[in-house]
Protein backbone atom coordinates (compact mmCIF):
# COMPACT_ATOMS: atom_id res chain seq x y z
CA UNK A 1 0.00 0.00 0.00
CA UNK A 2 1.39 3.31 -1.32
CA UNK A 3 1.19 6.03 2.08
CA UNK A 4 1.99 9.50 0.69
CA UNK A 5 2.22 11.00 4.03
CA UNK A 6 4.14 7.82 5.78
CA UNK A 7 7.12 8.48 3.43
CA UNK A 8 7.16 11.73 3.02
CA UNK A 9 7.62 11.67 7.18
CA UNK A 10 10.00 9.39 7.26
CA UNK A 11 12.17 10.96 4.00
CA UNK A 12 12.06 14.79 5.47
CA UNK A 13 11.29 15.95 2.71
CA UNK A 14 7.34 16.73 1.25
CA UNK A 15 7.28 16.78 -2.69
CA UNK A 16 5.62 19.36 -4.72
CA UNK A 17 4.70 16.92 -6.97
CA UNK A 18 3.99 13.62 -5.33
CA UNK A 19 3.39 12.07 -8.56
CA UNK A 20 7.22 12.05 -8.37
CA UNK A 21 7.15 10.16 -5.36
CA UNK A 22 4.07 7.58 -6.60
CA UNK A 23 6.49 6.65 -9.81
CA UNK A 24 10.20 5.77 -7.70
CA UNK A 25 7.63 3.05 -5.80
CA UNK A 26 6.04 1.89 -8.58
CA UNK A 27 7.97 -1.22 -9.96
CA UNK A 28 7.66 -2.21 -13.55
CA UNK A 29 5.74 -5.55 -12.59
CA UNK A 30 3.01 -3.40 -11.32
CA UNK A 31 0.04 -3.29 -13.68
CA UNK A 32 -2.95 -1.77 -11.52
CA UNK A 33 -4.86 1.75 -12.02
CA UNK A 34 -2.67 3.75 -9.14
CA UNK A 35 0.41 4.22 -11.62
CA UNK A 36 0.57 3.83 -14.85
CA UNK A 37 4.81 4.73 -15.06
CA UNK A 38 7.12 2.40 -13.37
CA UNK A 39 10.58 3.81 -11.62
CA UNK A 40 13.16 2.78 -14.20
CA UNK A 41 13.64 6.09 -15.43
CA UNK A 42 14.43 7.69 -12.10
CA UNK A 43 16.45 4.91 -10.91
CA UNK A 44 18.73 5.85 -13.75
CA UNK A 45 19.05 9.53 -12.94
CA UNK A 46 19.42 8.70 -9.29
CA UNK A 47 22.02 6.38 -9.66
CA UNK A 48 23.80 9.15 -11.60
CA UNK A 49 23.34 11.52 -8.57
CA UNK A 50 24.19 9.32 -6.20
CA UNK A 51 27.70 8.53 -7.64
CA UNK A 52 28.00 12.54 -7.94
CA UNK A 53 26.93 12.67 -4.15
CA UNK A 54 28.96 9.83 -3.01
CA UNK A 55 32.29 11.04 -5.62
CA UNK A 56 32.38 14.97 -4.14
CA UNK A 57 31.50 13.81 -0.20
CA UNK A 58 34.82 11.55 -0.58
CA UNK A 59 36.68 13.81 -2.47
CA UNK A 60 36.59 16.34 0.06
CA UNK A 61 36.40 13.84 3.03
CA UNK A 62 40.35 13.82 4.64
CA UNK A 63 41.39 16.86 2.76
CA UNK A 64 43.22 15.37 0.01
CA UNK A 65 45.05 12.34 1.92
CA UNK A 66 42.64 9.94 -0.62
CA UNK A 67 44.17 8.96 -3.90
CA UNK A 68 42.01 8.15 -6.34
CA UNK A 69 42.14 3.99 -5.95
CA UNK A 70 41.12 4.15 -2.30
CA UNK A 71 38.52 6.45 -3.07
CA UNK A 72 37.17 4.21 -6.12
CA UNK A 73 37.03 1.56 -3.60
CA UNK A 74 35.45 3.21 -1.06
CA UNK A 75 32.97 4.64 -3.35
CA UNK A 76 31.86 1.00 -4.44
CA UNK A 77 31.35 0.02 -1.06
CA UNK A 78 29.07 2.68 -0.13
CA UNK A 79 26.97 2.83 -3.81
CA UNK A 80 26.55 -1.23 -3.95
CA UNK A 81 24.00 -3.69 -3.56
CA UNK A 82 24.23 -3.93 0.28
CA UNK A 83 23.92 -0.62 1.81
CA UNK A 84 21.91 0.51 -0.09
CA UNK A 85 19.75 -2.25 0.47
CA UNK A 86 20.42 -1.74 4.24
CA UNK A 87 19.62 1.73 3.86
CA UNK A 88 16.40 0.99 2.12
CA UNK A 89 15.80 -1.49 5.30
CA UNK A 90 16.28 1.93 7.91
CA UNK A 91 14.03 3.62 6.41
CA UNK A 92 10.85 0.71 6.18
CA UNK A 93 9.49 1.38 3.33
CA UNK A 94 9.25 -1.29 1.51
CA UNK A 95 5.86 -1.99 1.93
CA UNK A 96 4.67 0.82 0.02
CA UNK A 97 6.62 -0.47 -3.27
CA UNK A 98 3.96 -1.80 -5.93
CA UNK A 99 4.86 -4.77 -7.15
CA UNK A 100 2.72 -7.13 -9.68
CA UNK A 101 1.19 -10.22 -9.24
CA UNK A 102 3.55 -13.10 -7.95
CA UNK A 103 6.15 -10.15 -6.91
CA UNK A 104 6.17 -9.99 -3.14
CA UNK A 105 9.56 -9.33 -0.15
CA UNK A 106 10.97 -12.44 1.19
CA UNK A 107 12.87 -14.09 -1.75
CA UNK A 108 16.60 -13.67 -3.27
CA UNK A 109 15.65 -10.33 -4.78
CA UNK A 110 14.83 -8.68 -2.23
CA UNK A 111 18.32 -6.66 -1.83
CA UNK A 112 17.80 -5.60 -5.58
CA UNK A 113 14.24 -4.11 -5.45
CA UNK A 114 15.60 -1.85 -2.10
CA UNK A 115 18.39 -1.06 -4.59
CA UNK A 116 16.46 0.45 -7.34
CA UNK A 117 13.50 1.79 -4.88
CA UNK A 118 16.40 3.18 -2.97
CA UNK A 119 17.81 4.83 -6.55
CA UNK A 120 14.60 5.97 -7.43
CA UNK A 121 13.50 7.71 -4.26
CA UNK A 122 16.94 9.65 -4.95
CA UNK A 123 15.87 10.58 -8.28
CA UNK A 124 12.55 11.85 -7.71
CA UNK A 125 14.27 14.19 -5.18
CA UNK A 126 16.71 15.48 -7.00
CA UNK A 127 13.96 16.22 -9.98
CA UNK A 128 11.50 17.49 -7.03
CA UNK A 129 13.80 19.62 -4.82
CA UNK A 130 17.28 19.89 -6.94
CA UNK A 131 20.31 18.27 -5.47
CA UNK A 132 20.62 19.59 -2.15
CA UNK A 133 17.73 17.94 -1.31
CA UNK A 134 19.18 14.68 -2.78
CA UNK A 135 22.24 14.96 -1.12
CA UNK A 136 20.94 15.35 2.37
CA UNK A 137 18.89 12.39 1.68
CA UNK A 138 22.02 10.06 1.17
CA UNK A 139 23.78 11.94 3.20
CA UNK A 140 21.32 11.34 6.62
CA UNK A 141 19.90 7.61 4.85
CA UNK A 142 23.65 6.16 3.70
CA UNK A 143 26.53 8.07 4.46
CA UNK A 144 25.29 8.80 8.12
CA UNK A 145 22.34 6.95 9.70
CA UNK A 146 20.79 8.93 12.55
CA UNK A 147 23.97 8.97 14.30
CA UNK A 148 25.55 5.87 14.08
CA UNK A 149 28.55 5.13 12.64
CA UNK A 150 28.79 5.33 8.91
CA UNK A 151 28.21 2.42 6.48
CA UNK A 152 31.12 0.47 5.65
CA UNK A 153 32.26 -2.21 4.18
CA UNK A 154 35.38 -4.25 5.28
CA UNK A 155 35.08 -6.97 2.47
CA UNK A 156 38.81 -6.79 1.66
CA UNK A 157 38.33 -9.27 -1.19
CA UNK A 158 35.10 -7.70 -3.09
CA UNK A 159 36.56 -4.44 -2.73
CA UNK A 160 39.54 -6.02 -4.63
CA UNK A 161 37.54 -7.38 -7.46
CA UNK A 162 35.35 -4.25 -7.44
CA UNK A 163 38.69 -2.01 -7.67
CA UNK A 164 40.21 -4.31 -10.18
CA UNK A 165 37.39 -4.68 -12.85
CA UNK A 166 37.26 -0.26 -12.62
CA UNK A 167 40.77 -0.56 -13.54
CA UNK A 168 40.48 -3.36 -16.32
CA UNK A 169 43.40 -5.64 -14.69
CA UNK A 170 40.95 -8.91 -14.72
CA UNK A 171 39.48 -10.73 -11.58
CA UNK A 172 41.64 -11.56 -8.89
CA UNK A 173 42.52 -15.62 -8.10
CA UNK A 174 43.36 -16.80 -5.21
CA UNK A 175 45.71 -19.83 -4.43
CA UNK A 176 46.96 -22.04 -1.60
CA UNK A 177 50.29 -21.91 -1.41
CA UNK A 178 51.40 -23.85 2.07
CA UNK A 179 48.96 -25.52 4.53
CA UNK A 180 51.30 -26.16 7.68
CA UNK A 181 50.42 -27.03 11.75
CA UNK A 182 48.52 -29.89 12.86
CA UNK A 183 45.10 -30.65 11.67
CA UNK A 184 43.36 -29.48 14.74
CA UNK A 185 45.18 -25.88 14.46
CA UNK A 186 46.45 -25.54 10.76
CA UNK A 187 47.83 -22.49 9.24
CA UNK A 188 47.26 -21.50 5.58
CA UNK A 189 49.63 -19.44 3.35
CA UNK A 190 47.01 -18.12 0.08
CA UNK A 191 48.32 -16.22 -2.44
CA UNK A 192 46.26 -13.39 -4.64
CA UNK A 193 47.20 -13.57 -8.32
CA UNK A 194 45.95 -10.89 -10.86
CA UNK A 195 46.87 -10.69 -14.35
CA UNK A 196 48.97 -13.73 -14.21
CA UNK A 197 51.06 -11.98 -11.55
CA UNK A 198 50.97 -12.67 -7.60
CA UNK A 199 50.59 -9.50 -5.91
CA UNK A 200 50.40 -10.39 -2.36
CA UNK A 201 50.41 -13.42 -0.34
CA UNK A 202 48.29 -13.62 3.57
CA UNK A 203 48.61 -16.00 6.05
CA UNK A 204 45.22 -17.21 8.61
CA UNK A 205 43.97 -20.27 10.49
CA UNK A 206 41.75 -21.00 7.37
CA UNK A 207 41.53 -20.35 3.99
CA UNK A 208 38.74 -17.80 4.66
CA UNK A 209 40.76 -15.61 6.30
CA UNK A 210 44.42 -15.99 4.50
CA UNK A 211 42.41 -14.63 1.11
CA UNK A 212 40.74 -11.95 2.99
CA UNK A 213 44.65 -10.77 4.44
CA UNK A 214 45.89 -11.80 0.72
CA UNK A 215 43.21 -9.16 -0.42
CA UNK A 216 43.68 -6.56 2.03
CA UNK A 217 47.53 -6.38 1.19
CA UNK A 218 47.21 -6.93 -2.35
CA UNK A 219 44.30 -3.89 -2.19
CA UNK A 220 47.29 -1.85 -0.24
CA UNK A 221 49.59 -2.12 -2.51
CA UNK A 222 48.16 -1.81 -5.88
CA UNK A 223 46.24 1.47 -4.56
CA UNK A 224 49.92 2.48 -3.52
CA UNK A 225 51.01 2.31 -6.98
CA UNK A 226 48.46 4.37 -8.50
Amino acid sequence: MFELEKIQLKLGYKFNKSKLLLTAFTHKSYRGELSKENNERLEFLGDSVLGFVISDYLYHLGRGKRDEGKMTVQKQGLVSTKPLAQAMRNLDLHDNLLLGDGMAFGGTQDDRLLENLYEAIIGALYLDGGIEVAKNFIKNSLIITKGEKRVSVDDYKSNLQIYTQSKKLGIPVYELVAKTGPDHSPQFTIAVVIGGKKIAVGNGSSKASASKEAARRALKKISRQE
